[in-house]
């Protein structure tokens, strides 16, 4: 089964995706997300390239698709790209080679999504920082992409970050109906 984008999701919610090497934290940054939201509905529709999380609380519904960073998963990848306003590039603060795989995503990404507005976000921030955060912000202000952090472990950060998604989503939707 492939990912599917659903139309719909564009007009009853929100849609972002979270993007990355793996075993950066995307799927439990989404998993942590919907555990701190009270009252939330969490279903989950795995393909062979991403999972979409669809989580609802009565009044707004999100759609984030946890992209599969194997080089495998490409064809599905550029259809998911032209469909998805906001990307958060994920990278493992311990782990300074996904770090320097965020320009391939954000290269990648922009290959087929010009438009899209990408935030940069360092994961596992409970562990020993060796990527500087320094580092880190400097390269997301120099292209122009908001930078946060997280530890989708403890859930520091999360709360916050899927808010900021939520809202560059919304002002990228908004944009994109003025077109």
């Amino acid at each position: 089964m492939r990912a599917m984008v659903n139309s719909e999701s564009t007009l009853t919610g929100f849609d972002i995706a979270l993007i990355g090497a793996a075993h950066t934290g995307k799927s439990t940054l989404i998993k942590r997300y919907a555990a701190l939201l009270p009252q939330s509905k969490h279903t989950i529709a795995q393909g062979e390239d991403a999972f979409a999380h669809t989580i609802s609380n009565g009044e707004d519904q999100i759609t984030i698709w946890d992209i599969v960073g194997q080089g495998r998963y490409q064809r599905v990848r550029e259809q998911l790209f032209q469909h998805v306003p906001v990307f958060a590039l994920v990278y493992d603060v311990s782990s300074p080679s996904t770090f320097f795989d965020l320009m391939f995503w954000r290269d990648t990404i922009m290959g087929f999504a010009h438009r899209a507005r990408l935030v940069v976000i360092g994961n596992k921030i409970d562990l020993p920082m060796i990527v500087p955060p320094e580092e880190a912000q400097g390269w997301a202000s120099g292209l122009d992409m908001p930078f946060l952090t997280t530890s989708a472990l403890t859930g520091e950060g999360v709360l916050a970050l899927f808010e900021f998604l939520m809202g560059e989503a919304g002002r990228e939707r908004q944009r994109r109906i003025a077109r």
